[in-house]
C-alpha cells in the first residue's frame, strides 16, 4: 500500500452508511481505492469496523447531499487534509 494519498485512486461514495453505498465503498477500498465513505451522520462505526478489520483505506465523512454548503465544504476539507482528489467525476 503507498504512503502517498496520491499515488492512487480516490473515491468518493455517497449514501456509505448502508446498503449499496456501503458496499460499493468496502469493495473500492478492497480493491485499493482510497475511499471517502460519506453520510449524512457520523454513525459508519460498522463501516469502519470492517475496513479496519480488513486494513482497508475507508475515511467516514459526514456529507448531507441535498446542502450545497455540505457538499462544497466536503470536498474542501477532503483536498486541504489529504491533498486527495485530482481526477474526474
Amino acid at each position: 500500500m503507498s504512503k502517498y494519498f496520491w499515488d492512487r485512486t480516490q473515491a468518493v461514495v455517497t449514501g456509505s452508511l448502508s446498503g449499496i453505498g456501503k458496499e460499493t465503498a468496502l469493495m473500492l477500498a478492497k480493491h485499493n481505492f482510497l475511499t471517502y465513505a460519506t453520510m449524512r451522520s457520523q454513525k459508519g462505526r460498522v463501516l469502519k469496523s470492517h475496513a479496519d478489520k480488513e486494513k482497508l483505506s475507508v475515511k467516514i465523512i459526514e456529507l448531507d447531499v441535498t446542502k450545497n454548503a455540505s457538499i462544497k465544504n466536503t470536498i474542501e476539507s477532503i483536498i486541504i487534509r489529504d491533498k486527495a482528489i485530482t481526477g474526474k467525476c
